[in-house]
């Protein structure tokens, strides 16, 4: 009788995980077209140095159209992009987990270059989060819709 019931519960924890598996690899057209459009530069945040708030109007901006992405936060910069579900599992980097869930890694694809950042999406507000802040520096990025559509670059 207790195979049975651990070869049931052993069966029902697979299916949940190729359960959230797939709503994450179906959610991924949404993702995409969520991310579509301009965002803007409102806080920054690197383990080594003050935090920093920055207004509407900063012109440090990210943007997302088609298959490809810009940005001139810091330098200009642009390429090809690809992502991929975390089936809701927390990000983790050098061993220390991120406080919030971070559903989707990104790669921001740029000639040879590849960056990986983790990314939270919450209506017009969109979260980057890269490397270890305790290690070397990692950053967080929060960004603010602007446009629906890429207008400016």
């Amino acid at each position: 009788m207790s195979k049975y019931i651990l070869l049931t519960l052993f069966a029902a924890a697979v299916l949940i995980i190729f359960d959230s598996c797939k709503k994450n690899s179906n959610r991924k057209p949404e993702i995409q077209a969520q991310l579509q459009g301009e965002w803007e530069l409102r806080y920054l945040s690197i383990s080594w140095w003050p935090d920093t708030t920055l207004g509407a109007g900063n012109g440090r901006r990210l943007a997302f159209f088609a298959n490809n992405w810009y940005s001139n936060v810091i330098v200009q910069a642009g390429g090809t992009y690809t992502i991929t579900g975390l089936s809701g599992f927390p990000a983790t980097a050098c061993g220390e987990e991120y406080g919030d869930r971070y559903d989707w890694k990104i790669n921001l694809i740029s000639g040879t270059d590849t960056t990986v950042k983790y990314v939270k999406l919450s209506g017009d507000t969109l979260l980057l989060r890269t490397g270890c802040f305790t290690v070397d520096g990692g950053r967080l990025e929060e960004y603010v819709r602007i446009a629906d559509k890429v207008v400016t670059f």
